[in-house]
């Protein structure tokens, strides 16, 4: 830690050693050139404030403060209280559901018909005469999304309907 002297709402704390984080906050936003448009969120309160604001705060750890990360800082003997009691809290544990057989499959498919198309290698006008032929074939709307897979299966509201291969000339 380096020695520095530091003022924080008007009191003086002569010499105190200050930690990395607020020598960090301090360096980064001291330097900012003027931009009276430009603003940085307070973690902690999910607010806004103006950088210019930031800039004209004394020290790292009045900036640190502003930013609502102040808790983190290890400095001048201050308490390294959390922002918030997890309490009893668990961790987490994933358990796939009934529904999640084929995960890799169902990751891989897209409704946006430019990338099946590109995805499946036709060109722009047999594409398009392909999807209007399936769609009439399954009384699927013009509007409606169509899932396309990798391999060519096609997905209706999670339904599968046929390959898409198969509609071509």
């Amino acid at each position: 830690m380096e020695k520095l002297k530091q003022e924080n709402s008007g009191t003086d704390w002569s010499v105190h050693e200050e930690c990395l984080l607020c020598r960090i906050t301090y360096s980064i936003y001291s330097n900012f050139p003027p931009m009276p448009s430009a603003r940085a969120l307070n973690v902690e309160a999910s607010e806004f404030s103006r950088i210019d604001r930031l800039r004209s705060l004394p020290t790292g750890y009045a900036m640190a403060e502003a930013l609502g990360y102040a808790w983190a800082c290890r400095c001048r003997g201050r308490s390294r209280t959390q922002p918030q009691n997890l309490g009893n809290a668990q961790p987490f544990g994933y358990k796939p559901s009934v529904s999640s057989a084929g995960d890799a499959e169902e990751l891989a498919g897209t409704t946006n018909e430019k990338y099946a198309r590109k995805m499946y290698g036709y060109d722009s006008a047999t594409f398009r005469d392909m999807v209007h032929r399936f769609k009439r074939a399954f009384t699927v709307g013009a509007k409606q999304d169509l899932e396309f897979e990798e391999n060519g299966d096609v997905y209706f509201n999670g339904e599968y309907l046929d390959n898409f291969h198969d509609y071509g000339d």
